[in-house]
């Protein structure tokens, strides 16, 4: 994991900024009542950020704004099967913008803006079908003797 960062001062009230930062979780094994290995990978994420941070009008407005993108790779989800959960990997992507201002009207009275803008995109999500456990895909025959005749 390693995290690269940059920052410029545009002037004594602005900057911008960049940074990319790794991160990766640890893979596992799923408990079940066989006991035998049900594993499942590590999730490795990618996030880059670049943004402001300002004070403007004489100091009378904050404003602060980034956009973000994280990818992950084996990105884990749980999933409830039976009375546990079981967790799967799969693989998104996390695009966004945020930013934050600030208008000091007077000394007792100012405006708060607030934006968060998010799309997100899980690609080959395979879970557990509640319905269908074992992703059966026939029904099994049952022997003649359990039949009514």
């Amino acid at each position: 994991c390693y995290k690269l960062a940059s920052q410029h001062n545009l002037s004594d009230n602005q900057m911008v900024y960049a940074i990319y930062t790794t991160a990766t979780k640890a893979g596992g094994n799923n408990p079940n009542s066989t006991g035998t290995p049900d594993p499942y990978d590590q999730e490795e994420t990618g996030v880059f950020e670049i943004g402001t941070k300002s004070i403007l009008l004489d100091g009378a407005m904050l404003f602060n704004a980034a956009y973000f993108q994280n990818t992950t790779d084996g990105m884990l989800i749980s999933s409830i099967v039976n009375a546990g959960s079981r967790n799967v990997n799969t693989d998104a992507e996390i695009n966004g913008l945020e930013g934050n201002m600030v208008l000091f009207l007077s000394e007792t009275t100012s405006i708060d803006v607030t934006l968060l803008m998010a799309e997100s995109e899980i690609t080959e999500l395979s879970l557990i079908n509640p319905v269908n456990i074992n992703n059966a895909t026939s029904r099994a025959l049952l022997p003649s003797s359990c039949l009514n005749n």
